[in-house]
């Protein structure tokens, strides 16, 4: 019987690691951008605003299901508000479209950095950590979307797990 058990406790354990696909995560290396587009993961926005990313991830399973979605970023210089946060991909019907976003209505998150944030003991860091369960997804095509008004523009930083892109694009506020 104790042989049955430990064989039967054998096998679960090597199908555990089978059953988990993986993760994509982007961690911070510093590098630095100057301007509006590139490929990393701190950016000066119109070189008045930085913004670092200091983790991203996403978790799916085998079946096809997006799991666990994770980030960390610090607003390093200048004043910044997060709008909301988007998880895209074309698993539906081929065509990209919104699958999840954090809010409706718009987060308002104000974590710009201020002079004074350390004597004040103001957070200039936001963080999330949700399991988003969503299925099917296509990491592949997949693209998470952070919107952030900063300088009287908003700004759309858009990481892409599979190929470790991040890169960003504007419009004028109105």
């Amino acid at each position: 019987m104790k042989k049955v058990l430990f064989v039967l406790f054998a096998f679960c354990l090597f199908l555990v690691p089978g059953s988990f696909a993986g993760t994509y995560t982007l961690d911070n290396h510093a590098v630095h951008l100057q301007g509006d587009t590139g490929v990393g993961n701190t950016f000066w926005l119109e070189s008045q605003v930085k913004i670092k990313f200091n983790h991203l991830r996403v978790s799916w399973d085998k079946a096809g299901t997006m799991g666990r979605l994770r980030y960390d970023m610090t607003c390093l210089d200048g004043k910044a508000v997060l709008q909301n946060v988007k998880y895209i991909d074309d698993a539906l019907n081929g065509s990209e479209q919104v699958r999840w976003e954090q809010s409706e209505t718009g987060l308002n998150r104000d974590f710009s950095y201020l002079l004074d944030s350390t004597k004040l003991k103001r957070n200039n860091t936001v963080k999330f950590n949700h399991n988003l369960n969503l299925a099917p997804a296509n990491i592949k095509n997949s693209k998470v979307e952070f919107h952030i008004h900063a300088s009287g523009r908003h700004y759309i930083i858009t990481w892409e797990p599979f190929t470790q892109k991040v890169y960003t694009s504007w419009n004028r506020l109105k």
